[in-house]
């Protein structure tokens, strides 16, 4: 039983253009304090699928010579949690369309993925049992998680915390489920490529038991 009152019809978080404080431009692109971490030394990724690994469409390039968006879906497609190792990535599309994508990076300061100018990270067009996006810089694109689902998708949490979300032209994270709650998004970056069209979160539906916290909006259109 839902034992929180739902919200309103349609929840839009985005904030008017901001401008970052002098010195903190090269800690958006470049963040010092995310320690990379991962296989074989953390215990914490034992058992998920590495992307780098050549079983997965010959392995995610992390030097950014080649597209790495076949093995990244290979990966997610087994099923396992995915790990994506320090690295630069390329991400070419189309993208990832999976039940439960649960996908980790090293921290947004050593697992940066740069899409297409026209891409998406996560496009899905059916209900998700569970989602999770961790620690990874993203660069580009159209955004980075979209649903495209309208009916209820009410399952497990849905949870995106300590990436960066930057140089993206429409809407970073964005759903369009009738009741589709349990949202759990902190401690993320949403900086935009400009303020005249773009959005940090738009969730519909009904979102109860949703939040939203400790994160930064610099460059995004205010939403009325």
């Amino acid at each position: 039983d839902r034992e929180l009152e739902r919200m309103p019809h349609r929840i839009h978080v985005a904030r008017r253009a901001m401008h970052p404080r002098a010195g903190t431009t090269d800690a958006i692109a470049n963040p010092t304090n995310a320690t990379p971490t991962g296989p074989p030394t953390d215990p914490h990724f034992a058992g998920h699928a590495v992307a780098t690994d050549a079983q997965f469409e010959g392995g995610a390039d992390p030097t950014a010579k080649r597209d790495s968006g076949p093995a990244i879906r290979a990966a997610v497609a087994s099923g396992r949690p995915v790990y994506l190792p320090p690295g630069q990535y390329l991400y070419y599309g189309p993208g990832i369309n999976h039940s439960a994508p649960t996908i980790a990076g090293a921290g947004q300061g050593a697992t940066t993925v740069s899409l297409a100018p026209d891409a998406f990270f996560i496009d899905s067009d059916q209900p998700w049992l569970r989602l999770s996006l961790t620690g990874i810089r993203f660069d580009g694109g159209l955004g980075h998680i979209r649903n495209r689902f309208r009916g209820s998708n009410v399952n497990d949490l849905y949870v995106v915390s300590d990436c960066a979300f930057v140089n993206y032209k429409s809407c970073s994270i964005s759903t369009n489920s009738s009741d589709n709650p349990y949202w759990k998004i902190t401690r993320n970056i949403f900086h935009a490529a400009d303020c005249r069209a773009s959005m940090g979160i738009a969730l519909s539906g009904l979102t109860d038991g949703t939040s939203i916290s400790d994160n930064s909006f610099r460059v995004n259109n205010t939403v009325k």
